[in-house]
């Protein structure tokens, strides 16, 4: 059953300063607003709910995330940077955090350019670069932000922030020169575009190893479920679903997905 824009605007008023009539009926409310208007409601629906697979899904706050509440418009944009929220954030009263347990709490700390996620076994500090100051001087520009990250206490291991997760491949360090160097070989390796990705240092302070390592698993899981979700039909170019890769066809075309 497909979710009308009635029924999305409904979900999502308290959360977002929009003003649209709701007094007209479902079918003057839908006629009734232009393109933009509802591609507005959809955006916000789909950042505070996520992309819902099934009619029973629909409706269910995204559990992956948080919904934090800024108290200045700095700690909104740092929030918004940090939480990856593409398409504009000024008129949401709530940044959706990811977590990475949807059973504990979520504690957010602010000072200048560093953001802190603390969670049950985990917190983590994200800083974002200055792309001038990077592009001119990359190292000295990683060197600046893994100092403001460990001025703020010991950190286990320091990884590239690429978008909203973290590049995993070079493995566990605080290391600032290492950190530097796989920054530059990043730079080097996707020179034409790496502006667009290559947005900060995410720090990692843990209670033991084997947090680091289930943290590792659940990150590579999510990354991997976030690359199936994206995936389209080659032949009909309709987005599959979680229903399609369970069939292994997609349900439009019946084309085979092949993986």
């Amino acid at each position: 059953m497909k979710i009308s824009y009635k029924e999305k605007y409904r979900r999502i008023k308290k959360f977002v300063n929009i003003n649209h009539d709701l007094r007209f009926s479902e079918e003057n409310f839908i006629s009734g607003l232009n393109t933009q208007e509802k591609a507005e409601i959809s955006h916000y629906y789909k950042v505070l709910f996520g992309e819902m697979g099934s009619a029973k899904e629909q409706g269910t706050i995204n559990i992956d995330v948080f919904l934090y509440r800024p108290r200045s418009p700095k700690r909104k944009k740092l929030a918004a940077k940090y939480a990856q929220i593409e398409g504009g954030y000024k008129k949401l009263k709530v940044i959706p955090i990811p977590r990475a347990d949807k059973e504990n709490p979520v504690k957010l700390k602010f000072k200048n350019n560093v953001l802190e996620v603390q969670e049950k076994n985990i917190t983590r500090r994200v800083a974002f670069f200055n792309m001038k100051e990077l592009a001119a001087d990359p190292k000295m520009q990683v060197l600046k932000v893994v100092k403001e990250l460990q001025a703020e206490g010991k950190l286990d291991a320091i990884l590239p922030l690429a978008g909203a997760r973290e590049i995993l491949d070079g493995g566990q360090t605080e290391d600032a020169e290492i950190i530097a160097e796989r920054i530059m070989f990043l730079m080097n390796k996707y020179s034409e575009n790496f502006q667009k990705w290559l947005l900060g240092l995410a720090g990692y302070e843990f209670t033991n190893q084997d947090s680091f390592l289930d943290y590792r698993k659940a990150r590579k899981k999510s990354k991997d479920n976030l690359a199936k979700r994206k995936l389209k039909c080659k032949n009909c170019k309709k987005q599959l679903t979680k229903t399609d890769f369970k069939n292994n066809k997609c349900s439009k075309c019946k084309t085979k997905i092949v993986k």
